[in-house]
């Protein structure tokens, strides 16, 4: 007679945590900050990135200025966040609309990697900082990341 058992079986391994993210460089390179940080609290645990094109990132001939809405660069990971196709979104804040889809939440805000940013102007002009300049300015950026 064979005798039974009496021990757990070891528990199955956990689906990695999906996290979203645009393709830009400096969208991943955020969100492997993120999964690194993640991986430090979890170590047993595996996660994935995933990286896709919004439509923001498609529509390469409306300038920016002309785009209605911030959520072209978010609304697409939005909706996979909520069909539970991803687990977290990594957004760039200044992608985000002020005001998020009821069925989603920030989380989080991770402490900023390099305060070093610069307002570069022409000598000639009086602005000084980024509050000394006219309503209405057009302020250019750019990012090593990028």
């Amino acid at each position: 007679m064979a005798e039974l058992s009496t021990s757990t079986p070891p528990p199955l391994p956990l689906p990695p945590l999906r996290i979203g993210t645009r393709k830009s460089k400096l969208a991943i390179v955020q969100a492997e900050g993120i999964r690194d940080r993640l991986q430090a609290l979890a170590p047993g645990r595996r996660f994935e990135i995933v990286a896709l094109h919004t439509a923001g990132d498609k529509d390469k001939t409306t300038a920016l200025y002309d785009f209605s809405a911030k959520s072209l660069w978010t609304s697409e990971l939005e909706e996979l966040l909520v069909s539970g196709q991803l687990d977290v979104v990594v957004h760039c804040l200044k992608d985000m609309p002020t005001q998020l889809p009821p069925s989603c939440e920030l989380a989080a805000t991770p402490l900023r990697d390099d305060p070093r940013d610069a307002l570069i102007v022409k000598a000639s002009l009086p602005y000084t900082s980024l509050a000394s300049l006219p309503a209405g300015a057009v302020v250019g950026t750019s990012s090593v990341r990028r």
